[in-house]
């Protein structure tokens, strides 16, 4: 309703300014501006973003690691959102697009996919953030990506044990994407 009270405002713009006026407020400048007020409307949605979802499982089976694949190729989800330490409702949330996926659960993905930085940036913007240069943990997150680049193999255990020690040892403190009230979150998953 509101795009159309838009378009219906501009056309009238163009009415009222005459001949002169429409040569400059081109069709084709409507239907850029028409294009950005259909962006700006999904970006408002509750934040169905299923492209989120696809990309990430692309990068699961790229990954090819047995523990979250079956015979047949298909995905063990179970397996791989509980390796990442999201919990089923929030995978759920995400595979369905039910609510914008939180910046937190996003790094949690970005550390067990093994994300590089550019593979990083582009899912965090899938999923309408991005990374903070002065944010600590996002300092962290980066400087993993960094070290990986360098032939480091880092578990989502070892990121839990670094970002535990950073969050309490770094210039400036910050809770960890891991943090879990009353125990650790290496405790938690004790069972894989």
């Amino acid at each position: 309703m509101k795009d159309l009270r838009i378009k219906i405002l501009l056309d009238e713009s163009i009415a009222r300014r005459g001949a002169a006026a429409a040569d400059k407020i081109s069709r084709s400048m409507l239907a850029g501006i028409d294009e950005k007020i259909k962006e700006y409307s999904e970006v408002k949605t509750e934040g169905k973003n299923p492209a989120l979802y696809d990309d990430v499982t692309a990068y699961i089976l790229r990954l090819g690691d047995p523990r979250f694949l079956r015979k047949n190729g298909t995905i063990r989800e179970a397996r791989f959102y509980s390796y990442a330490y999201i919990d089923k409702s929030t995978w759920s949330e995400m595979k369905w697009g039910l609510v914008a996926t939180s910046k937190k659960t996003i790094l949690k993905l970005i550390i067990a996919l093994k994300l590089d930085e550019d593979e990083a940036v582009r899912l965090l913007r899938k999923g309408r953030s991005d990374f903070d240069q002065s944010d600590p943990q996002d300092q962290v997150v980066l400087a993993m990506i960094d070290v990986r680049k360098a032939g480091f193999d880092i578990t989502v255990d070892d990121a839990v044990e670094i970002l535990d020690y950073y969050s309490l040892n770094g210039k400036r403190s910050f809770v960890s994407i891991y943090e879990i009230p009353g125990s650790s979150a290496r405790k938690k998953d004790s069972r894989i």
